[in-house]
C-alpha cells in the first residue's frame, strides 16, 4: 500500500498529478505568481510541464522549474518572478530550494504537492505567502496533502522564524537544503511508472473543502474572515454563496 510520502518518489501516475494541477489551474487567478512544492526535482519538472500545457498562457516561460540543479538559468529566471513589474514567469515549480530565502512579495498562492513533515519547514513555506505587497489582502494555500494539519500544532504558536534579509542571496555551487535531503542517485529506489493499457480508464476522485485563516494562524468563519477583508461590505450578502 503506497502513502502519499511515497508518490513521485517510488511511484508515479502522471494522470493523478496532471488532475491536481488542473483543480488548482481551475481554481486559482491563473494571472496570480505562485510557487508549487514538489516531492523532487523530477516531480518539479513534471509538473512544470503539466502546468504549461493546460494553462490558459501559452507563454512557454508562463510556468518554470527552480531547482538545484536549474543553475544560473534558475537563478535568472528566479529574479524575473521576484520582479514584480514582470507577469512572466507567473509560476515557479521547486522541491527544496524556495521554501526559505526569496524575497518575493507578490506571491499570492502557494501549492503544496509534498507533504511537510518539519513544522520550521511548513513555517517557511507559509512565509512565501505572508509579505506584505500592495494590494494583497491575503494569499491562497491550496493543499493537497493535508498540511493544514500544522495549524492546530502548538508549535505553530511559538517563537516566530527570523527571516532572512532582503536580497541576500544563496551562495552559488551545489544547493544545501534545510529540509530534507534529497536521495542521490545511488541511494534513490527505482521509481514505478503506471500506465494505463488502451481502453483502460481510472477515475481519480477529488474533493474540495476551503478554510479560512487570521492573520495570527487561528481558524475563523467565511463571515469573519470577509468582515476583515471588507468591513461593512459583507452586510450586503446573506451567507458566501450569494457573495460568490
Amino acid at each position: 500500500m503506497y502513502e502519499e510520502k511515497d508518490f513521485n518518489r517510488t511511484i508515479e501516475i502522471v494522470e493523478r498529478e496532471a488532475k491536481r494541477v488542473n483543480i488548482f489551474l481551475e481554481e486559482a487567478n491563473q494571472n496570480e505568481k505562485a510557487i508549487i512544492f514538489c516531492a523532487n526535482q523530477g516531480h518539479a519538472a513534471l509538473i512544470r510541464d503539466l502546468v504549461n500545457q493546460n494553462a490558459k498562457s501559452k507563454d512557454p516561460f508562463y510556468c518554470v522549474r527552480v531547482t538545484a540543479n536549474d543553475g544560473e538559468e534558475g537563478e535568472r529566471l528566479l529574479r524575473e518572478f521576484q520582479d514584480n513589474e514582470k507577469t512572466i514567469p507567473t509560476i515557479l515549480t521547486t522541491s527544496q530550494k524556495l521554501s526559505t530565502g526569496i524575497d518575493a512579495r507578490n506571491i499570492r498562492n502557494i501549492v503544496l504537492l509534498r507533504p511537510v513533515n518539519s513544522m520550521i519547514e511548513f513555517k517557511q513555506i507559509v512565509g512565501r505567502g505572508t509579505r506584505l505587497f500592495e494590494g494583497k489582502e491575503f494569499f491562497t494555500i491550496y493543499d493537497f496533502v493535508d498540511a493544514y494539519k500544522h495549524f492546530s500544532d502548538p508549535e505553530w504558536d511559538g517563537e516566530p522564524l527570523e527571516e532572512e534579509p532582503s536580497g541576500v542571496k544563496e551562495p552559488k555551487g551545489e544547493y544545501k537544503p534545510r529540509g530534507p535531503k534529497e536521495p542521490t542517485e545511488t541511494e534513490r529506489k527505482q521509481k514505478i511508472k503506471i500506465k494505463l493499457r488502451n481502453g483502460k480508464e481510472r477515475e481519480i476522485q477529488s474533493m474540495i473543502s476551503t478554510s479560512f485563516w487570521s492573520a495570527d494562524g487561528k481558524p475563523i468563519s467565511a463571515e469573519e474572515f470577509l468582515n476583515n477583508l471588507f468591513g461593512e461590505l459583507p452586510k450586503l450578502f446573506k451567507d458566501e454563496e450569494e457573495l460568490r
